[in-house]
């Protein structure tokens, strides 16, 4: 990443995360490689509607790893997106993964301060935390 190679660490950090999806710091790291690329590069070619389908599809599905997959691609093209951080905090929650669960639901807090979805799951979080 010092030689800001933003398309390179993207990859190597999704690699890692499907490795070890239960790792916090590789997740928080793959979504700043993503602002810096998002920054750097002119992104085509991704359907927001679309993927947001697939998305709500594996959700009725409960198919957890496969809404983390479609929402971490979603993140790569729009890194504040409030749904794909809210589609990856309900497969975190899904899988296990709270630290997780926490930070995309924060992600999601702040880029939408009002965001009722985000706001409910974040209070049941902190209900259901262990003390």
């Amino acid at each position: 990443m010092e030689f800001g190679d933003w398309e390179e660490a993207y990859h190597l950090f999704r690699k890692s995360i499907r490795l070890c999806p239960d790792n916090l710091l590789f997740r928080k790291t793959i979504r700043g490689v993503a602002r810096k690329l998002r920054d750097s590069v002119r992104v085509t070619g991704f359907n927001c509607a679309t993927h947001s389908g697939l998305i709500e599809a594996a959700i009725k599905a409960e198919d957890w790893a496969s809404v983390d997959e479609l929402a971490e691609d979603g993140l790569r093209f729009l890194p504040c997106d409030p749904s794909f951080n809210m589609a990856l905090a309900h497969a975190a929650l899904g899988q296990g993964f709270r630290a997780i669960a926490k930070f995309a639901c924060e992600c999601a807090l702040r880029a939408d301060h009002n965001n009722s979805e985000a706001l409910s799951f974040r209070l049941k979080l902190l209900d259901d935390w262990p003390t």
